[in-house]
């Protein structure tokens, strides 16, 4: 089974582009401490959403994987109909993007709110298009869209790097040390909300001569300890001073991916999520990524209804 897995993987275009403030000032976007009812005393151990969750996809070589879950949430609130990734994508980059693979995440959020998305029937998918000339003929069409989404946190890439020199230079980082406590809220925001929520994460690729952090099969995502991280770092000669560090936000990952979460496990101190790489990779096209891995390295998260 492991060489199945194997011979099925192919390498994938992995593009998240930040979603900054700005962006998220422009387009108006709320935050989710606006819809918070009350911070939450009672949260549960384990959370899951998994079994009502629309089919696996697969994105293929294309650099879509924003569009893939965005749309596994939007999916999600409209009785698991597949949407179509391309119209999600085109319909976000022509507006806010530059029509070129990588799709900041607000902008797919924006899309699927304000412009709607129509089936996988109305507009194949086709991984070698970000935008589309000309554009299927959906007129007349039903278009599928969230009520409202929210920005769950936000940080800047710098402070993703920052993180990994902190862990490079021994330093402890928990998830109480971090502002906000990005864990404690994406809990809530699935249990508040009901529906998944979008994160991004930088992926290392033991293929692309990274460490081994599960991302070649899954399901099960590592957390790399210092020590590992260190050694990394030292192989590929980067300088620990930040200044060189943050041009390279965050230096030679493999890419920046987009993922569907959808549950938690405390005892596993794992988040549950749902992948766009086809159901041979992972647990049926599932995987568990850390808190901490969230906690030292996602950007951002978003949820909508």
């Amino acid at each position: 089974m492991e060489n199945l897995k194997l011979n099925h993987f192919e390498h994938k275009t992995l593009v998240v582009p930040e979603s900054t403030l700005e962006m998220l000032n422009e387009l108006g976007v709320p935050s989710f401490e606006k819809y918070r009812k009350a911070e939450q005393t009672m949260i549960p151990p384990q959370f899951t959403l998994r079994a009502n969750m629309s089919a696996v996809q697969n994105q293929s070589f294309g650099g879509y994987c924003t569009a893939f879950c965005t749309n596994s949430n939007l999916e999600y609130i409209h009785n698991r109909i597949h949407l179509s990734e391309s119209c999600t994508n085109h319909e976000a980059e022509s507006r806010w993007g530059d029509c070129v693979e990588g799709l900041a995440t607000v902008h797919a959020y924006q899309a699927c709110k304000n412009v709607g998305i129509v089936p996988i029937t109305d507009w194949p998918y086709d991984a070698s298009k970000a935008c589309w000339n000309p554009v299927p003929n959906t007129s007349g069409k039903p278009r599928y869209k969230f009520a409202n989404f929210a920005n769950i946190y936000n940080r800047p890439s710098s402070l993703v790097v920052k993180n990994m020199i902190d862990i490079y230079n021994g330093d402890l980082l928990t998830i109480d040390s971090i502002p906000g406590n990005f864990v404690r809220l994406l809990k809530e925001a699935l249990l508040n909300w009901n529906v998944p929520a979008s994160i991004d994460v930088p992926v290392w690729w033991q293929s692309d001569g990274h460490f081994k952090a599960g991302w070649e099969n899954g399901p099960n995502i590592f957390m790399p300890s210092a020590a590992l991280l260190k050694t990394w770092l030292d192989y590929h000669k980067i300088s620990t001073q930040e200044k060189k560090l943050k041009a390279m936000n965050p230096p030679n990952v493999s890419g920046w991916h987009c993922i569907s979460i959808c549950g938690y496990d405390d005892s596993q101190a794992r988040f549950i999520f749902k992948n766009s790489w086809g159901w041979w990779w992972g647990d049926a096209g599932y995987g568990t990524i850390p808190y901490d891995y969230i906690t030292a390295f996602s950007r951002s998260g978003f949820i909508g209804k």
